[in-house]
This record gives structure tokens, sequence and C-alpha cells, in this order.
């Protein structure tokens, strides 16, 4: 049985300082909040937005959603990109690492070569989990387990985890119990995909366009990923949980001064 991990605060600066104890650029890309569902918070995010992560309260009616999604998926089958980097989660309360590495391993790979510090935490983990490693005669992509087995039997992450939950302004439960729960929505290959580790699989939500019911420009500035994400998560989490109001949303987005 793994040890249980110290959980993470839904903090941006928190996890900025993490990432960039990991080897992010945090002078490129940081972690921002996003205030509120309404367009005006929306709007704030800076642009272009890589990922959005949203830390929920598991409930009764959550699971029993996940349960009625993963029979769908499983007997209507989806559409998955082949370049699309999705882990499972094993060590209890890791979910804010995992989170971080799905919106990480998804940039784009000249983006990701431009962020991410050589000789890092970060570089060495996709280096292994994507089978780029020099070292591997025939590199090969780790499947979901696999990547999730490694970070389990990963010291220095476990290390570097712990400093990052020992800051923020919430104190830690005393035995490490919680419900609250990470979950990533990454765009690839012009699809939203939803990358929670406790699921047995990535779930494509579709375009943007069809999220959102209108046309979106094609650049890379322009994706609506942000829009795209809080409507998804309004519609499959927050809608069928009016009265649920512990719900909180950051996103990996350009750092101020960077673009």
């Amino acid at each position: 049985m793994p040890d249980i991990w110290t959980p993470l605060e839904s903090n941006p600066d928190v996890i900025t300082e993490y990432a960039a104890s990991l080897g992010l650029d945090k002078n490129i890309l940081s972690f921002c909040d996003i205030l509120s569902t309404e367009e005006w918070a929306l709007d704030m995010v800076p642009r272009p937005a890589h990922a959005v992560v949203m830390v929920y309260p598991i409930k009764d009616g959550s699971e029993a959603r996940s349960s009625a999604q993963r029979a769908r998926v499983e007997k209507d089958g989806q559409e998955v990109a082949d370049e699309l980097y999705y882990m499972k989660q094993t060590v209890p309360n890791a979910c804010g690492t995992v989170a971080l590495l799905h919106a990480v391993g998804n940039l784009s790979p000249d983006l990701f070569n431009t962020v991410v510090a050589k000789d890092s935490f970060l570089a060495k983990f996709f280096s292994d989990t994507k089978g780029e490693a020099a070292a591997n005669a025939s590199p090969q992509k780790m499947s979901p387990a696999a990547i999730a087995q490694y970070l389990e039997e990963d010291n220095a992450i476990d290390a570097l985890h712990s400093a990052a939950s020992a800051q923020g302004q919430s104190a830690a439960p005393e035995d490490n119990l919680t419900n609250n729960h990470f979950v990533c929505f990454c765009l690839v290959r012009g699809c939203v995909y939803e990358l929670d580790g406790r699921k047995e699989f990535p779930i494509n939500h579709g375009s943007p366009e069809s999220i959102l019911g209108q046309p979106v420009a094609a650049d890379g500035d322009n994706t609506k990923l942000v829009e795209a994400a809080i409507a998804v998560i309004q519609k499959e989490f927050m809608q069928p949980d009016p009265e649920e109001l512990r719900f909180t949303f950051i996103a990996l987005a350009a750092a101020a001064g960077s673009v």
C-alpha cells in the first residue's frame, strides 16, 4: 500500500512554486486563479491558457455520475488522440501532482522544450514515461498504470510534494484524509479532455465548438479551452449538484509579462 501524501492546497502561487521546483519556468508559464465561472472572470485569465484544473469534493452523486460515464464510454467508445498524455493515480492525495503532470505533459513539444529545464525532474519524468529516454534501445510510451507506478516509486517527487503541501494558508488534516480531488482539462488535437487519474481512461468531451455551440478561431491564443472546460464542468459537475459550492479552478497560462 503506498504512503498517503499530504494533500496540496488549491492555491495557484503554491502550485506554481511546486511546478518550478520540478523544472517548469514560472517566468513563462504559471498557475492563476479562475475567480468565477462567469464571463468576466474567464476573460481575466491570461492567454494562451494550456490547462484548467478543477478541485471538487468527491460525493456519492459524483461517483455515480462517473460510473455512468464509464459505462457509456465502454459501450459507445470514444476517440483518443495518440499523443494525449494520461496517467493513473495510485498514491492517495497525489491528485494535485497528477493534475500538474497532466497539464505539463500535454503541452506542445515546442513549448515543453522551452519551459521545462533540461536535467530537471519534469524532463526526466516525461523522457522516461513517454519512451524518449536515450538509454532506452526500444523507446515505448508507458501505460497509464505503469506511469502511476513510476511516480509511486520516485522518492524525489515524494519529497518535493511534501515541501509544497506544507505551504499555503490551509492546515492539512491531521490524518491526511480528504475528499477534495484535482482534475485537469487539456486541449489536444482540437478536443477537450478530462484527465482524472481515478478514472479508467481519459474522457473526450469534444471540440470547443461542439461544447460551446459556436465557431471558435483556430489560432492557439483563441482555442477557448478555458471557456469550454468551464462549460463541461458546469454541465457534468455543478448543475447536477446545485447546492454544492466547494469548487475551485485554476489555469496554467502565460505568466504575467511573458506575452
